[in-house]
């Protein structure tokens, strides 16, 4: 099984977006920051767009657009904007054995623990404090 790699990315994307207050950032700068192609970049940013975090303008001058304040997006609020499924996802065992059923009853409920343990982390944190330090570091290299 792969693992998803949206949420990571839609942190870095929004986390360059906040290094460029109110100004639209081509989905091509963004894509050379992330290290993916510009097509990955805008299908997050649809995401995030869809959101209500980001605004996109068309054309040559177009980009996309940081609409929130970085202290008041939580990084579950991004989460939940681009990932479909849970951490962990359980198998499909043989129906018919009574083994496969308790493992799958027991093992659900850690998960679902372990689920929430995460979300909970997740709301406590703001793309603020996780994007603080690399914004500061971006702009000082700029100077």
């Amino acid at each position: 099984m792969s693992k998803s790699t949206r949420f990571p990315v839609a942190v870095h994307i929004l986390t360059f977006l906040s290094a460029h207050p109110g100004e639209y950032v081509s989905s091509d700068a963004i894509a050379k920051s992330v290290a993916t192609n510009p097509v990955a970049v805008r299908k997050i940013l649809g995401m995030l767009v869809k959101a209500g975090f980001v605004s996109s303008l068309a054309g040559s001058r177009g980009g996309a657009k940081l609409e929130v304040d970085p202290q008041k997006l939580s990084l579950l609020d991004i989460y939940q904007a681009v990932e479909q499924r849970e951490i962990f996802q359980m198998h499909e065992p043989h129906p018919n054995c009574p083994l496969a059923k308790g493992v799958k009853t027991d093992l659900q409920q850690v998960f679902d623990l372990a689920q929430t343990a995460m979300e909970r982390q997740l709301a406590a944190q703001t793309l603020q404090d996780v994007s603080q330090k690399a914004v500061l570091d971006f702009n000082q290299a700029m100077c």
